[in-house]
């Protein structure tokens, strides 16, 4: 959705002397939405935080299983990917609405330079995978697949 600022100025959208105020805008608004809610990939939300001996990665991601969810560590980026399925619960009714984010995703993080990569670590609760990665005084440049606890 596109964010506009909030014009004071603007308080009505229709005035009968003017006719309709920001029409325009709203059909533009809503036809650029169209083009996101016919996308099947989507991304996951990822927040990062750095401690005093770790940097410390969180991924949103309900109703996923963490079966389904790949952590790579290669050449100084990290790729989490994986798919959340669309529910089969709802075959026997009329679904109204949809909001929630279906197909696969992918999600690439460049690494800082002083991560120990042979000691990353994962962990999946609640719908959130955290993704540990200590801190060291010099790089590393291998190639792993980090496993989710």
């Amino acid at each position: 959705m596109l964010l506009t600022k909030f014009n004071p100025k603007e308080k009505e959208l229709f005035n009968p002397h003017t006719g309709f105020k920001g029409l325009d805008r709203i059909i533009e608004n809503f036809l650029e939405d169209r083009g996101s809610l016919l996308t099947t990939d989507w991304n996951p939300s990822v927040s990062t935080r750095e401690g005093a001996n770790a940097y410390h990665i969180d991924i949103d991601l309900p109703g996923v299983n963490k079966e389904d969810v790949k952590v790579n560590v290669n050449n100084g980026y990290m790729t989490i990917s994986g798919e959340r399925k669309e529910s089969e619960k709802y075959t026997d009714e009329k679904v109204l609405r949809v909001e929630s984010s279906y197909g696969k995703f992918e999600r690439r993080l460049a690494l800082p330079d002083n991560v120990d990569v042979e000691n990353i670590r994962a962990d999946s609760k609640q719908g959130v995978i955290e993704i540990v990665l200590p801190k060291v005084d010099s790089a590393s440049s291998e190639s792993l697949n980090v496993k989710i606890d």
